[in-house]
């Protein structure tokens, strides 16, 4: 996986003009969605910074055995996937996946992921749950685009069955072995 962290890099140096990037404008169809982030952050963001770095480098997905039989090009797909560490995105956004160009980007706030943190979460679990969930979606979209059905029971049916793998596979880290 690629990682773009200009934004949290941005943020870090205090530089202006975080609104501007072209996630703000796809979080919400239609609307600009952008929070100014709490400088007072920083330092904490830095460190989530490193550590989730870390876990997409490393990235394994929960339920492993069941990723790589639904997704056996998972490897590849997510080879190619950009994901872009922000600040800025409004509560509830924390992980997302947006489209640019025809590309998708798996889009993760790090100041929305703090609140996790600091609400004494295991971060790093939360981290490879929120992974796990997008890349399936990046996965999932491969396979079955998700075309603009005009109809609002064709919509449903293709984002109850997007996100319903996608939930599923992030609910536990091996759901064949929860109880």
């Amino acid at each position: 996986m690629n990682i773009d962290e200009t934004i949290v890099e941005k943020f870090l140096r205090q530089e202006a003009g975080l609104e501007n990037h072209w996630i703000f404008s796809q979080i919400v169809p239609g609307e600009k969605a952008f929070e100014q982030p709490d400088c007072s952050k920083r330092d904490e963001v830095e460190l989530l910074l490193k550590q989730i770095t870390r876990l997409v480098k490393d990235f394994r997905p929960f339920n492993f055995d069941l990723y790589n039989v639904l997704f056996p090009q998972w490897r590849t797909i997510t080879e190619n996937t950009t994901v872009i560490l922000s600040v800025g995105s409004p509560a509830p956004y924390d992980a997302m996946v947006r489209m640019k160009d025809g590309k998708e980007y798996v889009i993760f706030d790090l100041i929305r992921f703090l609140e996790y943190s600091n609400s004494g979460y295991d971060i790093e679990r939360i981290i490879r749950q929120l992974l796990t969930h997008e890349l399936a979606h990046i996965c999932i979209h491969e396979d079955y685009p998700p075309i603009q059905y005009q109809g609002y029971i064709e919509r449903l049916k293709y984002t109850t069955f997007d996100e319903g793998v996608a939930h599923i596979l992030a609910f536990a880290e091996d759901m064949m072995s929860f109880d």
